[in-house]
């Protein structure tokens, strides 16, 4: 049986890990489905796919440079979750 990898972000975390596709639908909103791993040449976030910390929300702020290149949202489910990502990163 060959199952197909998603790799994930956490905005709880700030981590990024693989796990399997059908695990996909039970994710929350704050885990994002990526299409690759953001470069490491990224002036803003160096590769960790974060710019930085909201302690008012307690999440990690997605890089506005990397979340539109990797972030693969049209596995995300919630449109109304990706706009607000979009606007909190200023994109």
């Amino acid at each position: 049986m060959n199952v197909s990898k998603q790799l994930m972000y956490s905005l709880i975390t700030g981590d990024m890990y693989v796990i399997e596709s059908d695990e996909l639908k039970n994710m929350d909103k704050y885990q994002i489905p990526l299409l690759k791993k953001p470069s490491t040449s990224c002036n803003k976030c160096y590769g960790r796919m974060y710019s930085d910390y909201n302690i008012n929300l307690k999440i990690y702020t997605p890089c506005s440079k990397c979340i539109n290149k990797c972030g693969d949202f049209s596995k995300y489910t919630d449109s109304l979750e990706i706009e607000t990502i979009k606007k909190a990163t200023n994109a």
